[in-house]
């Protein structure tokens, strides 16, 4: 019998076992076949999706949030049919989308019985993976060594760190709960990521915090999506897909010079990709965020859904660019592709905007460093130094892949080349991971685990395309032309 082994039990991991299993029961393929799927902390929606608060809510709608790759409102109609009441909510608290994880497990559990699949979901940590006969062998934290004939990487988003560290900054995570701290207390928020906003709502609201600091290098949230988005021209999609398709090399200053010239011709808001870090010292934080929930409220067109629309093209010019040109576009455009592609919802930037309105929240750019004293933490930032006594990291995760051991064990092995970002190297059309001499084998990476070598982003209509990659390119997976 077949075995394959997916490593990561969160919203990729369940994703891909729900659409191999029915993919194979729509072609009708009665191979036996096993699917053991791993994860250390027990299927809980992973670091996503795992917070019960209310207010941490989804920042993508939910026809962009189907897990089943052959049904785009696969999502929207499980809502209507289990939580009705956010039928009309544009982003409904994170929990559904957990509650919706674990019935596309319940189902796939379902699909199995019926596809010939013998399907196991297994609590536990693999710590390493090693060559076998026909295969690799995994081996749990527990102990346990079980044989697998391919594998599936899925391990998710790698905690983030801090750019100072230093002892007693909270490591802020929105499934875990925050520590006891006083209402008075003046409390620093590290970051300006999306993560950032869940933190400051909920001191705000679970705390009561009336004197916030968010600090950061750029001084700038999110933009913010409009209630309702309306879809690019098509030829602005169209101009950035002729560049990439034209160029076997490509120069990231060049990539960016086009989307921003594709920009000035087809999106009528001021949005461009920009160095966003230099911008700290001369931008403010309350009247950029006015002007786009300004934006947000009478507009539909919004650079959020200009940049979606070419997501797949910058994926492509990525693999035609060369080390020192990601790290270029690393360094100085993704803050600013993230902060226009990944914009906080409406109803967040409300809260913010009153936050700010309230003075129960500022903001400082030009973060230079971060010390310690008896009082708690002193920020410097651009001409003024910020008094704190908690501090909460909420940097988003790192490019910068940590070395971890599970990685170590398969670098040591020669299963595995690594990237300049800490991640794998791997085929972007079929998701193959190569062996140290560069040699194919049945080893694949879905989303974070070839960090770097693929443009990667963490939504899940990113994640849904790269399973549709791995179960319709490899012939193992799709059951079609299967040679199992």
């Amino acid at each position: 019998m077949y075995k394959i082994g997916v490593i990561g039990g969160g919203a990729a991991g369940i994703s891909f076992a729900y659409n191999f299993i029915k993919n194979k029961a729509i072609n009708n393929c009665n191979k036996h076949l096993s699917l053991k799927v791993y994860d250390k902390q027990g299927f809980n929606g992973g670091m996503a999706y795992s917070s019960d608060f209310d207010s941490h809510i989804l920042n993508m709608t939910p026809e962009n949030m189907s897990a089943d790759i052959f049904d785009r409102a696969h999502f929207s109609d499980w809502i209507s049919m289990h939580f009705p009441r956010y039928c009309k909510d544009r982003y409904p608290p994170r929990w559904v989308y957990k509650d919706y994880l674990d019935f596309i497990r319940d189902m796939s559990v379902f699909m199995a019985a019926d596809s010939n699949v013998t399907l196991n979901f297994i609590t536990a940590e693999v710590e390493a993976i090693g060559s076998h006969s026909g295969g690799y062998l995994l081996t749990t934290a527990g102990g346990a060594a079980e044989q697998m004939n391919a594998l599936v990487l899925c391990s998710g988003h790698n905690e983030a760190e801090s750019l100072y560290p230093i002892d007693g900054v909270i490591a802020y995570q929105a499934n875990r709960e925050l520590p006891a701290i006083s209402p008075a207390s003046a409390v620093g928020v590290i970051g300006c990521s999306l993560t950032a906003i869940d933190a400051i709502i909920e001191l705000i609201e679970r705390v009561g915090a009336s004197d916030i600091s968010a600090l950061s290098r750029s001084g700038l949230f999110p933009s913010v999506q409009p209630a309702l988005m309306r879809a690019p021209p098509p030829a602005f999609r169209q101009r950035l897909v002729r560049f990439v398709a034209d160029h076997s090399y490509i120069d990231a200053h060049q990539l960016v010079h086009v989307i921003n010239a594709a920009l000035e011709q087809y999106y009528p808001g001021p949005e461009r990709l920009t160095v966003l870090s230099a911008m700290g010292a001369g931008k403010d934080c309350y009247r950029d965020l006015a002007e786009s929930l300004s934006r947000a409220r009478f507009a539909r067109e919004h650079i959020c859904s200009y940049l979606a629309a070419i997501h797949p093209a910058v994926c492509e010019a990525w693999v035609k660019m060369d080390e020192n040109n990601r790290q270029v576009f690393m360094r100085f455009y993704n803050s600013s592709w993230m902060r226009n592609r990944h914009a906080m919802p409406l109803k967040n930037a409300n809260k913010i905007i009153t936050a700010f309105e309230c003075q129960r929240l500022r903001a400082f750019g030009g973060v230079i460093n971060i010390e310690k004293n008896d009082q708690g933490f002193k920020a410097f930032c651009h001409n003024t130094a910020v008094h704190t006594q908690y501090l909460l990291n909420c940097t988003a995760p790192s490019y910068q892949m940590k070395p971890n051991r599970l990685n170590d064990t398969l670098l040591q092995g020669g299963l595995v080349q690594e990237n300049i970002f800490g991640g794998v190297k791997c085929n972007h059309l079929t998701l193959k991971i190569p062996d140290e001499q560069g040699n194919e084998q049945n080893l694949y990476s879905l989303g974070a685990p070839a960090k770097g070598d693929l443009f990667y982003t963490s939504a899940m209509e990113s994640i849904t395309r790269d399973i549709s990659k791995i179960v319709f390119n490899n012939s193992i997976f799709n059951t079609k032309k299967a040679t199992v």
